[in-house]
């Protein structure tokens, strides 16, 4: 599965509510596409590229199963601890 993921990114969302709210958004509104899951150049270790603020949604599959892989990615990077890596200084 992870192989022919794909998610739309976009700061619309973001850059509307920062304009309605009277705040500066630098930039502009862009969308682009990245694989789910990414491979490290150097060390091959993968990592799910999600992020509750941008993904908008996974390409190649009907919006149902769309929103219910996002939840369970949103769900796993945010709630999971087993999958966080946390520095400190």
């Amino acid at each position: 599965m992870q192989a022919y993921l794909a998610a739309l990114h976009s700061v619309a969302t973001q850059a509307e509510g920062s304009r309605a709210a009277g705040l500066h958004f630098g930039g502009e509104s862009i969308e682009t596409v990245h694989p789910v899951v990414r491979v490290h150049p150097v060390t091959s270790w993968k990592s799910v590229h999600v992020n509750l603020g941008v993904t908008c949604r996974i390409l190649g599959v009907p919006k149902l199963e769309s929103d219910t892989i996002r939840n369970v990615l949103f769900h796993q990077v945010v709630e999971n601890v087993d999958f966080q890596v946390r520095f400190h200084w």
